[in-house]
């Protein structure tokens, strides 16, 4: 499998750690590096172009929202993500697939937060944090109507979400 498991040739044979042979005119190289700089050379096309039109073929659409991707090199092809948000959310989906890995995931992120929450309360930058919160808030809430203060802070917060919605339809 080649890097990052993005690719899978054609043809695996070439890429697995056997030489490696451009498709234009079988000539071998022993690495991707030496192989790219014929097809740039010799051939006069970029390496892109030769996996667009020889390997397989235009595919750089990130897999989560379609978004254009980066082109990796010759043997990777296309990143299968945009970037870093897209390349994270896949990451999280794939660990929660497995649940296991999933509460473990859990656990360690609450861990870090609790330690960061710890160093932050004896460097005393903890009492910082939460007065630009609670200023923050209180700015907020000086910008909603009454009527807005009253759900968010009301009683009917506390209904469900079915509740909730009658409770506002029928205008209580």
């Amino acid at each position: 499998m080649a890097a990052r498991g993005r690719f899978i040739p054609k043809n695996p044979g070439k890429y697995m750690g056997h030489r490696l042979k451009c498709l234009l005119c079988d000539r071998e190289f022993d690495n991707k590096n030496g192989l790219s700089r014929h097809i740039i050379w010799t051939h006069k096309i970029t390496t892109e172009q030769y996996y667009v039109d020889h390997i397989k073929g235009l595919v750089n659409t990130c897999i989560r929202c379609g978004d254009s991707t980066k082109f990796l090199g010759i043997i990777e092809g296309y990143a299968i993500s945009c970037g870093h948000s897209c390349s994270q959310f896949m990451n999280r989906e794939r660990i929660k697939a497995d649940k296991d890995k999933y509460a473990e995931y859990n656990k360690n992120i609450s861990k870090a937060v609790g330690e960061i929450w710890k160093t932050r309360e004896v460097t005393g930058e903890n009492i910082n944090i939460r007065k630009k919160i609670g200023e923050s808030i209180k700015r907020n809430n000086l910008l909603l109507s009454k009527d807005e203060m009253n759900m968010k802070y009301g009683w009917l917060n506390k209904l469900s979400g079915d509740e909730y919605e009658k409770a506002v339809k029928n205008d209580l």
